[in-house]
């Protein structure tokens, strides 16, 4: 490894691209971290290395003129010994795409906040006549604190030039412009075109262009995706609108900018909080109706119990005046005038007076008492009646006033209850709004969490789902071994024996225990500090290792099968046969994950003790082939340019193949700087850098891919 580029200490590698590499640096001068990219020359033809070259200077000069929050700073641009190097800030923080590629998803408010920062750095770009064309979730980069960095403008375009403006497919094909894909003139709404892809899989969780290369291509050129809201129910249809437009094919159909594409973005999320105020408003309403219907029904509940009750007490006094009527009929003889009563005493008078002329005088005296006796008698019988009548037209009047003020009481039991009833009416309906609005806040507060949960949940599945096959894998794997141990003992054990687990299954090598001198000694030519010690390494068991590594067609398997989700670039030299490239250390662990599930045998990465050991075959030189290799043995540093397909150059005395050549292989090992205090059992080294992991062998420039290693149990 490098110690030093022009003033800068290089501390470690943090990253590989297909033009070269970046490093953790230190500038001495400053006392700061630094991230340093050296660009690899050789890998290059030298008719393509003028462009190149340009290309890379241009990086650092259309990065280093935007002066953003949202744009990563480049600090310095030089050359050491040939090789150019760009210095810029030390970011800590994770790719928006090793999120993505997790299956996070991302609440509304945070999305609309990442997109309008991208929005705001493109438009810086833009104005200073700078287009990205490689926007894609890897080049976002994610800071601790939650905001974001655009990097990697290293295939932008300045207007100025006219480098790399027509006949250059140049980008990532899933986040492409048609013209881009076309490899026709673009200009910054091809950049639009991206950001609006990856707003889509944001708002998602999906790509809107998947497939091979080709299909990818045929699909951004001429297949509308399915609406964001179809696949999201979560979100509005406002936000379809907007993505559509960013994503027209035709680029005088999208954004005329950056700054437009974040206003829209801004009027969807008003109109998103619009449409969950107007849910509130028509559920409030819903709520008010069904208030008011309910008045309605308790009003004509309480006028009907009013109208019975009074009903009632109609009845009632009309039953008691019959009563009394009735009573008085049997009780007392019809009222009569007290004219004929004084006219019959007048009778009595006169027939007394008639008496005394017409009866002997004896019986006067006794006529007239008895005649006195009639008087006071039928005096006495008239105050009798006029005593009744008297009585029964005060019982009348009373009997009436016990029937008004009953129908007043009635009456004011009326007001009182439609009174009652409205007061309570007016307060259940404040208690349903309350309610409705409590409840409507309470879901919009749980969204979030309740998205949150699923999401966990699931993850959480998946893992269990995961282990669980994991287990099981394990023991289908662990009985099929015992069993062919037991069937077949010599052909499972027997060095170079070649077979294959399953149909479709990379063909594998037995390779037998042993033990072997790890490392390159001081004296050897070019050997780098990070070589040694030297030290002595013993594998007690045997072992199987990948006869090739693993191809396009293999990880392809993978991916028709969903058992890999990212699907490689093959840099346009073609798949098959050939070794895949562009895939990262955690491609490669699912790689071997779903063929252990595939196969029902454990697979897994070599450790790098295993991986020196089947590569040396038995050897102590510097190579299997000797203290050199020719490139007629192997295909490294560049000697054609690109990979060959995997069996090209012969095997060496294990039966492996390219071992020294084509591309660099993944490791089990986390990264150590040296061999001092690593594992000397052949075990894979966990301890150290695991952010990154060591690959090993030789490439044609800096692709990685991987050979597979199976365990014998």
């Amino acid at each position: 490894m490098l110690e030093k580029i022009g003033k800068y200490e290089i501390r470690k590698e943090i990253g590989r691209g297909a033009m070269g590499t970046v490093y953790e640096g230190f500038d001495p001068v400053i006392g700061r971290r630094v991230a340093v990219k050296t660009l690899r020359t050789e890998v290059f033809d030298p008719s393509q290395l003028p462009d190149v070259l340009e290309r890379f200077k241009r990086e650092a000069q259309s990065a280093g003129r935007l002066a953003h929050p949202h744009i990563i700073t480049i600090y310095d641009y030089g050359a050491e010994n040939g090789i150019p190097y760009i210095v810029m800030e030390f970011m800590t923080g994770t790719e928006l795409g090793v999120f993505l590629a997790r299956g996070s998803r991302f609440p509304l408010d945070e999305i609309v906040r990442l997109m309008t920062q991208l929005l705001a750095a493109l438009a810086v770009a833009h104005e200073n006549g700078v287009v990205h064309r490689d926007l894609k979730p890897a080049n976002m980069f994610l800071l601790q604190d939650g905001s974001l960095k655009v990097v990697d403008f290293g295939i932008a375009h300045v207007e100025a030039s006219d480098l790399t403006d027509t006949g250059m497919m140049l980008g990532t094909p899933a986040y492409m412009s048609p013209e881009q894909c076309l490899g026709t003139k673009v200009d910054h709404r091809s950049d639009l075109f991206s950001a609006g892809v990856i707003f889509y899989q944001l708002l998602t969780g999906d790509k809107p262009f998947t497939g091979s290369l080709t299909t990818i291509i045929q699909k951004v050129m001429r297949q509308e995706p399915l609406p964001p809201s179809e696949l999201n129910p979560m979100i509005s249809t406002a936000w379809d609108k907007v993505v559509a437009r960013a994503m027209a094919k035709k680029p005088e159909a999208r954004y005329e900018s950056a700054r437009q594409f974040s206003e829209a973005i801004k009027v969807a999320f008003q109109a998103d909080h619009a449409h969950e105020a107007e849910a509130q408003r028509k559920a409030a309403e819903a709520a008010e109706h069904a208030h008011r219907a309910a008045e309605e029904r308790s009003r004509a509940e309480a006028a009907r119990r009013i109208e019975e009750e009074r009903r009632e007490v109609e009845e009632k006094a009309r039953a008691e005046t019959a009563r009394r009527k009735a009573e008085e009929t049997v009780a007392m003889p019809p009222a009569r005038s007290r004219k004929p009563v004084i006219a019959a005493l007048a009778v009595v008078a006169a027939l007394g007076v008639l008496a005394a002329v017409l009866f002997p005088r004896e019986d006067v005296g006794k006529r007239m008492a008895d005649a006195e006796a009639a008087r006071v008698a039928a005096e006495s019988r008239a105050r009798e009646e006029t005593e009744k009548r008297t009585k029964a037209e005060a019982l009348a009047r009373e009997e009436g006033d016990k029937r008004s003020k009953l129908e007043a009481d009635a009456a004011r039991r009326e007001a009182d209850a439609k009174r009652d009833a409205e007061l309570a009416a007016k307060v259940r309906a404040e208690e349903e709004a309350k309610k409705v609005v409590e409840e409507k806040t309470k879901v919009l507060a749980l969204k979030k969490d309740e998205l949150a949960a699923r999401l966990q949940a699931e993850s959480e599945a998946r893992r269990k789902a995961e282990e669980q096959a994991k287990k099981d894998a394990a023991e289908r794997a662990k009985a099929d071994a015992a069993k062919k141990v037991e069937e077949a003992p010599q052909a499972v054990t027997k060095p170079g024996t070649a077979f294959r687990d399953c149909d479709g299954c990379p063909e594998m090598v037995m390779i037998p225990a042993g033990n072997f001198l790890m490392g390159s000694p001081d004296s050897e030519a070019g050997r780098s500090s990070d070589e040694g010690p030297q030290h002595r390494v013993s594998i007690s068991r045997p072992f199987a290792a990948g006869k090739y590594e693993v191809t396009f067609d293999e990880w392809d398997a993978c991916v028709r099968e969903s058992g890999c989700s990212h699907n490689p670039s093959d840099q346009g030299w073609g798949r098959g046969k050939r070794p895949v490239i562009n895939v990262s250390w955690q491609d490669a662990k699912k790689f071997t994950e779903w063929l252990s599930r595939k196969s029902g045998k454990r697979y897994r990465l070599l450790t790098e003790a295993e991986w020196e050991y089947v590569a040396r075959a038995g050897t102590t030189t510097a190579y299997s082939t000797g203290a050199t290799i020719a490139t007629s043995q192997a295909n490294y540093s560049g000697n054609l340019g690109k990979t060959v397909a995997v069996g090209s150059y012969g095997p060496n005395a294990f039966g492996v193949h390219d071992v020294h050549g084509n591309v660099y292989e993944w490791t089990e090992d986390c990264w150590n700087a040296s061999y001092a205090g690593a594992p000397t059992n052949g075990s894979a080294w966990l301890s150290g850098d695991c952010s990154d992991r060591v690959s090993r062998g030789g490439s044609w420039s800096d692709g990685i891919g991987f050979r597979l290693a199976r365990t014998l149990e």
